[in-house]
């Protein structure tokens, strides 16, 4: 529950942050969010990165584990 607040406060600041409503607030606000969405992007920009390591890991070391099915 808390990961999911932490993700939809962190998008939120993304938002204001790419969308420049944040310079309309006081600086130590700004700074706050500008803070806030960058630690978001770096988390986001991180488990990207780790899927897709493990899916070509999976593809390479392991293709026993995908499992081709015909579709009707």
């Amino acid at each position: 529950l808390i990961t999911r607040v932490l993700r939809v406060i962190g998008g939120l600041c993304f938002l204001l942050m790419i969308s420049n409503i944040s310079d309309n607030f006081p600086f130590e606000l700004k700074f706050i969010i500008d803070i806030v969405a960058l630690i978001h992007i770096t988390q986001l920009t991180l488990i990207v990165i780790m899927k897709t390591i493990y899916v070509f890991y999976i593809i390479i070391f392991k293709p026993e584990l995908i499992e081709v099915r015909n579709s009707p």
